[in-house]
């Protein structure tokens, strides 16, 4: 029988972490946000309208996971802090079939401003959250207690819970996920103690930058300077050298004067896809807009044009292959940057807007040659159509 399993909570209180984990531990699993149903700007539009659209996109997605045969667990997390939303939402999905774990994730209070702070939330959002958690535990839930619990110690307590047998979530086995926040303003604190006022910018990319992060995820940090010398290079080896989880540490080093005369193409996706911790890119703004997108479109598809033929040619490495699909996700970024003016970060964001054509490249159908021949086509036909478009 399926299992849905709803994982209920203020904001910081754990929810998209353990969710995140089970995901690398389960198979046959997907996991849906209530927040993805209804991403909004900035300022979010709370109406009777919007939520009534909410509750049916979450309704109709839940109900097609446990209806179809791909899945068998089913992951579910939103505040959902009272009952009759959890009861609205239940009362709507298909009769029988599933069992259900409804699970509330709660935390001390002083715990969750600390995580909150730490992740640069405004007083506001701190607020609201802390209001939220109020509301805790809801009645009818099986209630777990977050304060004192790592990523992975969260994740094995909801699979226990649900009956899951995860080693992994259950004994803590292998790497942790990173709690960046504190970690990122440790390395703040350090490299304004390198540099002082040299310092220009911080900030993060990647999976940890994207809220993708996994266990062993790279933090992906950004460090930029006024100028940057050899000499600036070691002392920046030197401060990296003395934080925690240096295993995991890459990233881009920059003076300020050379990423303003950086190739457009690859500055246009530095640019979106860095998060700000400390100072900003504003002035790289003018330099990353439609031009640069196409331009980081065109030149992304002649690098995975030339590497797919190489990998069938010589190297026929399906890790290679696999890295070729990242570097697309990249590419796709741009492309309906230029389609939608709306610049979607995570795939979890991209992935629903994708046309037909553009969704394909992921599939894993077909053997090696096969998969290969797609996406190498596809790039192909990148790289003509932009041609097209000059002449």
């Amino acid at each position: 029988m399926k299992r849905l399993i709803f994982l209920g909570g203020p904001m910081g209180v754990g929810k998209t972490t353990a969710a995140r984990l089970l995901m690398d531990c389960l198979d046959r699993a997907v996991w849906l946000d209530g927040d993805w149903c209804w991403q909004q700007g900035r300022h979010w539009n709370f109406s009777e309208e919007n939520r009534a659209m909410v509750l049916d996109n979450i309704c109709h997605l839940l109900g097609s996971y446990l209806r179809g045969d791909s899945f068998d667990t089913i992951l579910f997390t939103w505040v959902l802090h009272t009952r009759s939303i959890r009861d609205e939402i239940l009362g709507r999905l298909p009769a029988g079939g599933f069992q259900l774990f409804d699970l509330s994730l709660t935390c001390s209070g002083e715990a969750l401003r600390q995580r909150l702070a730490s992740r640069g939330c405004d007083e506001e959002t701190i607020t609201r959250a802390l209001e939220r958690l109020s509301h805790f535990p809801v009645p009818r839930t099986y209630t777990l207690d977050t304060t004192a619990m790592t990523p992975c110690a969260m994740a094995g307590a909801v699979a226990s819970a649900a009956g899951l047998s995860i080693v992994q979530a259950e004994q803590g086995k292998g790497p942790e996920l990173v709690e960046i926040g504190p970690w990122i303003t440790d390395f703040l604190q350090a490299v304004q103690g390198a540099f002082g006022s040299r310092l220009c910018f911080v900030g993060l990319q990647g999976s940890y930058g994207r809220g993708e992060a996994k266990p062993g995820s790279d933090i992906d940090t950004v460090v930029i300077l006024d100028h940057v010398t050899a000499e600036d290079a070691a002392r920046y080896r030197e401060v990296l050298a003395n934080l925690s989880h240096q295993e995991l540490l890459c990233g881009f080093f920059s003076g300020r004067e050379e990423l303003l005369h950086w190739e457009r193409g690859e500055l246009f996706t530095f640019y979106h896809d860095t998060k700000p911790f400390f100072g900003t890119l504003d002035f790289l703004r003018p330099l990353v807009g439609e031009e640069a997108a196409a331009q980081a479109v065109h030149s992304g598809a002649c690098a995975i044009y030339h590497a797919c033929v190489h990998n069938l040619l010589y190297e026929r490495d399906p890790a290679l292959l696999a890295e070729l699909r990242k570097s697309a996700f990249f590419l796709l970024r741009a492309k309906y940057y230029l389609r939608t003016k709306v610049y979607y970060a995570a795939r979890r964001e991209l992935l629903p807007v994708l046309l037909p054509e553009d969704r394909a490249i992921f599939s894993e159908d077909g053997d090696f040659f096969a998969q290969s021949a797609r996406l190498m086509a596809w790039a192909a036909g990148h790289i003509r159509q932009d041609a097209a478009k000059t002449k």
